[in-house]
């Protein structure tokens, strides 16, 4: 286990720039974890070309506290460009900053990038994090040929992999790039942090509100909700939902919204940085909503999403497809439905939840027991443990 004396390097990639501190997710997750477990940290945040500050911040920690924050200037210019850009900014970073003890990558670029400061010795060990894959991640066959080369090399060449699930473990462990690379994996499923949940009495919140929480894009599956919403009401006149989120599909939505005369019973939060906030919504909703539209090339499939966990963590029964692997996990344990992307299936699944109160109470339960069983610090622990 990693201890006080001890240097970490984390880089990821972000979207929104409250990632920084108010988001959760796994590498929001592992520095909370690591500040108070070694002497210093240095965060990189590398901007999606699709984010609107394309900036890259580099945060200092030492014993705990931030000392140090800065920026690059934006960077421009097409996707692979600034892809491109990252492993420069990635290279002077570590160099100015080293040594440190391990590095923790959380995409194949930054893996890579770090690999020749592990030769000469500034880097003692690379993690690779893998957080999302999918065999399709370019359109561009030449794009996604690299993208594939570039994480076959990574899975190889890194010291430990974290995966994130059993899907995406198959498929990363046999990408044996060399000849007798023996590389190690372990599963790593995504967490949250549990501790700072606090779960309503049944008798608190309402079992008839519906929420969706997530960015708003087509893939999330939410216009078929919306679709179902006039049937559903003629059997629970109480049905009301709340979608917390922004994105491209956003306006969409509304407009679905309004055809189906729904404004009264739908309302859009929007976009809210402050996850605690989130879960203040979530603790008194009834049913949490995860209805993935089943795409092949999706990285859900591969991935371990967090929204069905938190919702678990609510105490919110979920109704979900069967995309993510967490999927079969909640339904095998009585935590919520599977459910098939049409109209006719989210409402049988809605009515199978709500049938009865002491229905409604088991999923409950079992969706709050079954939450503890990815609490990130538990989690983070484990996996620390199995790799230092």
């Amino acid at each position: 286990m990693l201890n006080k004396n001890d240097t970490v390097l984390i880089i990821c990639h972000y979207t929104n720039l409250e990632d920084r501190v108010n988001s959760i997710g796994p590498p929001q997750d592992l520095r909370k974890f690591l500040l108070k477990r070694v002497k210093k940290i240095t965060y990189i945040l590398l901007p999606f070309p699709y984010a609107v500050d394309t900036r890259c911040y580099i945060d200092r920690y030492e014993n705990g506290k931030l000392v140090h924050a800065k920026q690059t200037l934006r960077l421009r210019g097409h996707d692979w460009l600034q892809y491109l850009t990252h492993p420069f900014v990635v290279v002077y970073i570590s160099l100015i900053t080293s040594p440190h003890t391990v590095c923790f990558a959380l995409d194949n670029l930054s893996t890579l990038s770090v690999l020749p400061l592990r030769i000469i010795g500034l880097v003692k060990k690379v993690v690779y994090y893998s957080i999302d894959y999918t065999p399709q991640r370019f359109p561009n066959k030449i794009m996604n040929f690299l993208y594939q080369t570039s994480d076959k090399i990574a899975c190889a060449t890194a010291d430990v992999n974290w995966v994130l699930s059993q899907p995406m473990l198959k498929i990363k462990q046999t990408r044996k790039f060399f000849i007798g690379q023996q590389a190690v994996f372990y599963k790593v499923p995504m967490g949250f942090p549990k501790k700072h949940i606090s779960v309503q009495p049944v008798e608190k919140i309402d079992r008839y509100h519906l929420v969706f929480a997530g960015v708003l894009l087509e893939k999330q599956g939410m216009q078929l909700v919306l679709q179902s919403l006039p049937k559903l009401l003629t059997y629970y006149p109480k049905l009301h939902l709340t979608i917390i989120g922004s994105g491209e599909y956003e306006d969409h939505l509304k407009k679905i919204t309004r055809v189906n005369k729904l404004n009264s019973v739908v309302k859009f939060n929007g976009y809210i940085a402050n996850h605690r906030k989130i879960e203040a919504i979530l603790t008194k909703c009834g049913i949490g909503l995860a209805p993935y539209q089943p795409d092949p090339a999706s990285y859900t499939y591969f991935a371990d999403p967090m929204k069905p966990k938190i919702y678990l963590g609510c105490g919110l029964p979920v109704i979900i497809t069967n995309v993510p692997p967490i999927a079969r996990i909640i339904e095998k344990n009585g935590a919520g439905v599977i459910m098939k992307y049409s109209v006719e299936s989210f409402i049988l699944s809605v009515k199978q939840i709500l049938k009865n109160s002491n229905r409604y109470v088991r999923y409950r339960k079992t969706a709050i027991k079954l939450s503890e069983k990815y609490d990130a610090e538990k989690i983070l622990k484990d996996a620390l443990s199995k790799t230092f």
